[in-house]
Formats: C-alpha cells, sequence, structure tokens
C-alpha cells in the first residue's frame, strides 16, 4: 500500500475512533422562499494548528474551520457555514463538531467552541 494512503487510511480510522460532540439545533420557524438555514459557530481560542471538524451525524464532511494568523490564546471569530438544507427540512439540524490537530482528537470544550446557532441567510435563486 502507498505510503500516503496508508497515512490517509490510519486518520480516517482514528476519526472514525473519535466520538464527535453532538450537537441539535431547533429551528426558530420554517425558511422563507428567498433563505436557506446556515449554521453560526464562535470559536474560541484553539491550540495552534487546530481545526473545527462539522459532520453530518452519518459522518460526512460538512466543513472544516480553520482559523489563520490568529495569535495564541485570541479568539478564532465567528464563522458562518452554509449546510446541506435537506439537514434542517424537519425543523432541526443535528450536526458534529470535533477538534483536530495539535493533539489527539477530541469533543470541543466550551473555550474552544463558545456557541453553535442557526441563522436565516437571505438568497438568490
Amino acid at each position: 500500500m502507498h505510503a500516503g494512503l496508508r497515512l490517509a487510511f490510519a486518520a480516517a480510522v482514528l476519526l472514525a475512533a473519535v466520538e464527535a460532540q453532538a450537537v441539535e439545533l431547533t429551528l426558530a420557524r420554517k425558511p422563507a422562499a428567498h433563505e436557506e438555514v446556515w449554521l453560526e459557530v464562535a470559536v474560541g481560542a484553539l491550540p495552534r494548528g487546530a481545526v473545527v471538524r462539522i459532520d453530518r451525524p452519518d459522518g460526512q464532511l460538512i466543513e472544516t474551520i480553520s482559523p489563520f494568523a490568529v495569535r495564541a490564546g485570541e479568539r478564532a471569530g465567528t464563522y458562518r457555514v452554509a449546510l446541506p438544507q435537506a439537514l434542517a427540512a424537519k425543523g432541526n439540524v443535528e450536526v458534529e463538531l470535533t477538534v483536530l490537530g495539535n493533539g489527539p482528537p477530541h469533543h470541543p470544550t466550551s473555550e474552544e467552541v463558545e456557541s453553535v446557532r442557526l441563522i436565516y441567510v437571505p438568497v438568490t435563486r
């Protein structure tokens, strides 16, 4: 097996072994015809080189928040993440969060991920 493929497989196995933090959010209302439901994630201080991975409940990647040029110990900022709209079709959204990099994968602490909420974003169709 190619060394890069072995490394990618090992990383996938390691990620699968980590239990992610499940977050379930309920929509305040049904989105209007000109809106989509997105996720807003307030990221606090992360270890240097760490990222926040956001997955569907089935483990499929939605997005990775990768702060850049943030000083150690400072908040990384607030990130808006487009969601597959099928996730919000039943009136709630469930995602799983994992902090990766600079140490073993783990559930985000309240200092690493300060809040997660749903927002309505106007779109043109």
